[in-house]
């Protein structure tokens, strides 16, 4: 049996692993097969239309079932990532299961997916195996709404092509490889679901030159996935707008929560993924000073380039509303300036998880998480949390830092506590996670991200030079000994071990 962790890196399946493929009998007792009367037959494998997929809801893992074949002998399943058909890549391969179910199947974002799956002999009923296995392609991936051409200003798309003020509907919009594209004013999504993508496989990725405007969210899911965003002809003098802006003004058709929040439920995530943003000079996300209650903001596998003097209040700022699951993972944040300023990484002043009573989910405690990332100039005398509100400040709220490294970033002025006992808010109610992280400022370790009572007391900070150095064009080397022994940052700039 074969099992792949991350794309191209195939593994044999050991039994330390973390994940267990199962096998499940789900609805029919082991010996169903020997109580069959079909006996010295040739067996045939599951019709394709039998079979059904199942993704988990945080996109995972993937279950695999199929109805019985009467005298079975067990099933063999392959299931393979197909994104580069020329190059297939095994998930799983020859899994032999005795059941008519297969869980824990590993699952990735946005891919295509080929099953084969044969349908095994039976050698005390004197049944053989099917000659050939059932083939089934399928994918996570949401169905393109239209391919828009390169060249295409966007906004007027969108003019020419409006999304309906009054549908609640999942929208995919497809942008060509290599392509370029501009955007000159807002475009709305309104309560749909809004995703615009390249192609996760096929580069380059194409490219959206911003001048004006802010994709503006009425209380949707949004993602921009695969792409390049260049801000370069972008007037700092808007730095108080967002890539992402929720409607200052409120659509009537939403339904409030108990405490009277506009809802964006865990179902329908803000997402960045795997995007370049360079010279960015405004704020990534902004609430419109209304009480949005986002479910899950993710920000994974991206660079988020800044060229700016500061970012107003805060590069995600919540004036009114909140996050409550904030994850940010093997990405990257910089600005071009060294410069102090009032600046923050997270400013968000509404309550907690638990106060926000959805009308359709049931909200616990929330989360901020930030993991193997790199902070490289980032608000230099600013610090990484604000807030005035409770917002990840309560027992149920979890907080985790790990393996990330700073530098020259959230110095907090002269006390240079600028990120654990700030993401903290100077109290050690919440669980808090620490592992394996860099504070480098000013040449030197910072020691008082340490030693501070809300500081990070894991033990495991790494007090040597992480030797990271900017090439002026979006890109990194880190050359330090042991960031790269313990493979801490954005992957992208660790080299192969």
């Amino acid at each position: 049996m074969k099992y792949i962790w991350n794309r191209g890196k195939i593994l044999l399946l050991a039994s330390a692993l973390t994940f267990a493929i199962t096998s499940c009998v789900d609805g029919y007792d082991d010996d169903h097969a020997w109580k069959s009367t079909v006996q010295n037959q040739q067996l045939t494998s599951p019709e394709e239309s039998t079979i059904v997929i199942a993704f988990s809801a945080d996109g995972l893992t993937q279950t695999i079932s199929w109805p019985v074949v009467p005298g079975a002998g067990g099933y063999k399943l392959s299931v393979y990532d197909i994104n580069d058909p020329d190059n297939p890549v095994t998930i799983v391969e020859d899994v032999v299961v005795d059941g008519i179910a297969l869980k824990n199947i590993p699952s990735f974002d946005d891919t295509k997916f080929k099953l084969l799956i044969t349908t095994l002999g039976n050698v005390k009923m004197n049944n053989t195996e099917a000659p050939t296995p059932t083939e089934k392609s399928y994918t996570n991936m949401l169905p393109t709404t239209a391919v828009i051409p390169t060249g295409t200003n966007l906004t007027q798309y969108f003019i020419d092509n409006p999304i309906s003020a009054d549908s609640i509907v999942d929208l995919c919009y497809q942008l060509e490889v290599g392509g370029t594209y501009t955007m000159t004013g807002d475009i709305n999504q309104y309560l749909n679901t809004l995703v615009i993508r390249g192609d996760k496989v096929l580069t380059p990725h194409p490219v959206i030159s911003i001048s004006a405007g802010s994709f503006i969210n009425d209380g949707g899911g949004f993602r921009l996935q695969y792409l390049d965003i260049d801000y370069t002809s972008y007037s700092e003098g808007n730095k108080n707008k967002a890539l992402v802006q929720m409607n200052t003004t409120l659509n009537p058709a939403v339904v409030l929560s108990g405490n009277s929040s506009l809802v964006v439920p865990t179902s329908k995530p803000i997402i960045l993924q795997s995007c370049n943003i360079k010279n960015m000079k405004s704020r990534l996300f902004d609430d419109g000073a209304k009480k949005y209650a986002i479910g899950t903001f993710l920000i994974k596998d991206c660079i988020l380039g800044f060229d700016a003097s500061e970012v107003n209040d805060g590069v995600i700022f919540c004036a009114s509303g909140m996050i409550k699951d904030f994850t940010m993972t093997n990405s990257t944040m910089y600005n071009t300036r060294k410069v102090a300023g009032s600046n923050y990484f997270l400013r968000i002043h509404g309550g907690s998880a638990a106060d926000i009573l959805p009308k359709t989910e049931t909200w616990g405690g929330g989360s901020c998480t930030l993991s193997n990332s790199t902070f490289f100039q980032c608000a230099y005398g600013g610090q990484t949390y604000n807030s005035n509100g409770k917002c990840w400040k309560q027992a149920s709220d979890k907080l985790a830092v790990t393996k990330c490294v700073f530098v020259d970033s959230y110095g907090d002025g002269i006390n240079h506590t600028g990120i654990i006992r700030r993401i903290r808010s100077s109290s050690n109610t919440q669980p808090f996670t620490a592992d394996c992280n860099t504070y480098w400022y000013d040449g030197a370790f910072e020691q008082e991200e340490v030693d501070h009572g809300n500081g990070d007391k894991s033990g495991t900070a790494i007090d040597t030079d992480p030797l990271l150095v900017y090439d002026n064009n979006g890109g990194f080397t880190m050359s330090g000994a042991t960031q790269i022994s313990k493979r801490t940052g954005d992957p992208r700039w660790l080299p192969e071990l």
